[in-house]
């Protein structure tokens, strides 16, 4: 659905929604109280990135290598608002790969960088054109296959 953003920090979250005119819907899993959201908000306490990614326009999280490796499968294109430990180099990686827009360290979001942000996710044809061309390329790869070759080619090499 080209409307939706999987947005996993609740700062900012309702207002930049209303002003980013997305005119989708937005998942939360920030414990958000569903009290407090508009319809366009749907607040979740948990549920699989490989399933939720895919079905949304765009991902706006932290940047851990999880969240991030989701993201890139899915082939959609996201916004990193890093905080600490390795969650920068990959908000720069994203960017650099150009199927996410440049981070935004999450001390410094406010209500207007990430409206931006959201329309340029849900509006930019190139980004969203490079991400999934990067999600088909990363889902053809049979990284487990690899794995195991380079492994047993490694132990054969300590065998002999």
């Amino acid at each position: 659905s080209t409307g939706m953003v999987a947005f996993l920090h609740r700062s900012f979250a309702v207002s930049a929604i209303r002003r980013s005119s997305s005119g989708g819907n937005c998942f939360s899993s920030s414990g958000m109280d569903p009290r407090d959201c508009p319809d366009t908000i749907v607040p979740i306490d948990s549920v699989p990135h490989d399933w939720l990614f895919p079905k949304t326009a765009a991902v706006i999280h932290h940047g851990g290598a999880g969240t991030t490796s989701a993201m890139l499968r899915a082939g959609v294109p996201g916004l990193i608002a890093p905080g600490g430990g390795d969650m920068p180099y990959w908000g720069r990686k994203t960017a650099k790969l150009g199927v996410a827009l440049p981070p935004i360290p999450f001390e410094d979001l406010s209500v207007e960088r990430l409206a931006a942000a959201i329309h340029l996710l849900t509006q930019d044809s190139g980004l969203r054109a490079r991400a999934r061309a990067f999600g088909e390329e990363v889902r053809s790869e049979d990284g487990v296959g690899c794995a195991v070759a380079a492994i047993e080619q490694y132990l054969l090499s300590q065998s002999a």
